[in-house]
């Protein structure tokens, strides 16, 4: 997915990229509720490094994917939603129905988003959206965004397309919008060596106090497991009031912001030898969660513990972005995805 409009790339986003989609590789490899009941389950460290990596990882992606969005209905950008978004949403649907049958429900196919399969979903329906706001009041729909999601208790039973995520996340977009409509270069953003010091001991601190409290994840992140723990669209949890619901969110998203600043200012701006790689983030994404199924289902890698273990699995981490973001993984993909996207295009 080419983030970069111009011609020329710059490496900052790039490698902001690949950072982030290690971190979702991370985060995956190191859940707790990976190891069923034994092992990382009970490893607290692995419990706050995901929380920790929850919180900036995808109000990233959505803050870029809304500052590199169209804002125009052109043959371009139409066949660029399909090539990188719908289609591969749709094509690894199928290949997860096929994989994991269970795991769906019959009426839900489709539309019942598979796993990680739900940032496509939501990230369909922001960029669809995208044009028809040129000329809306983004800062004020993005705070209409948050009062919703703050003050509503809806229960939610099923994922559908995560309706339950979209008022969340909506924002994070939204102003990604609003930064390239003011046309202004973030990449020319940066802060000093103190402030950097002072956000790298902040957010250590932040996951200090979620390792000596014992945070639990799934009370902060939502996902297919927690759905119906939770309610409203601000992860409000039933054994909590609406006030001390209101106030945890209003941490939380505080946390998303400043942790996700810091990890945009620690980002090298120059050119280096991860950047090459940061260009093909979309099937790392993709592809990632079927090898962890294979770690973890046939390998039976998660009965493992130790410190020695987690090394093994940072190491892993690396390599599989490292691998699927070369070239020669991505190429198939884009070719077939483009080639029916234009197929697409042409017909209407």
């Amino acid at each position: 997915m080419n983030l970069n409009p111009s011609k020329e790339r710059n490496p900052l986003y790039d490698n902001w990229k690949f950072f982030l989609i290690f971190s979702v590789v991370l985060v995956h490899m190191f859940s707790p509720g990976r190891s069923e009941g034994i092992g990382l389950t009970q490893n607290v460290f692995c419990n706050s490094f995901c929380t920790l990596i929850h919180l900036y990882v995808m109000p990233s992606f959505f803050f870029i994917s809304g500052y590199f969005s169209s804002v125009e209905i052109t043959n371009t950008s139409t066949r660029s939603i399909l090539s990188q978004v719908l289609l591969p949403y749709a094509f690894f649907e199928l290949i997860f129905i096929a994989i994991f049958p269970k795991h769906f429900l019959p009426n839900y196919y489709f539309i019942q988003p598979f796993y990680h399969l739900w940032f496509l979903g939501l990230l369909f329906l922001y960029r669809i959206t995208a044009p028809w706001l040129n000329h809306a009041n983004l800062i004020g729909l993005a705070i209409l965004c948050l009062l919703v999601s703050f003050l509503s208790h809806l229960e939610i039973d099923s994922m559908v397309w995560c309706s339950w995520n979209f008022f969340k996340y909506w924002p994070y977009f939204l102003i990604g919008l609003w930064v390239k409509r003011k046309k202004i270069d973030i990449s020319s953003y940066d802060c000093s060596k103190k402030w950097k010091f002072f956000l790298t001991s902040l957010v250590m601190l932040i996951f200090y106090l979620f390792f000596v409290f014992k945070i639990d994840s799934s009370e902060l992140i939502a996902d297919g497991s927690s759905a119906r723990r939770l309610t409203g669209l601000p992860l409000m949890i039933h054994k909590y009031s609406h006030l001390e619901s209101f106030i945890r969110d209003l941490i939380v998203r505080s946390l998303s912001v400043v942790i996700s600043a810091y990890v945009f200012f620690i980002i090298p701006r120059e050119k280096i030898w991860i950047s090459k790689y940061g260009s093909n983030t979309l099937y790392t994404y993709l592809l990632h969660p079927i090898i962890i199924h294979v770690f973890a289902q046939s390998l039976h890698f998660y009965h493992h513990q130790g410190s020695i273990f987690l090394l093994i699995l940072f190491i892993l981490s690396f390599l599989m972005t490292i691998i699927l973001s070369m070239n020669f993984v991505s190429q198939f993909g884009q070719i077939f995805f483009n080639y029916v996207s234009e197929k697409i295009s042409n017909s209407h």
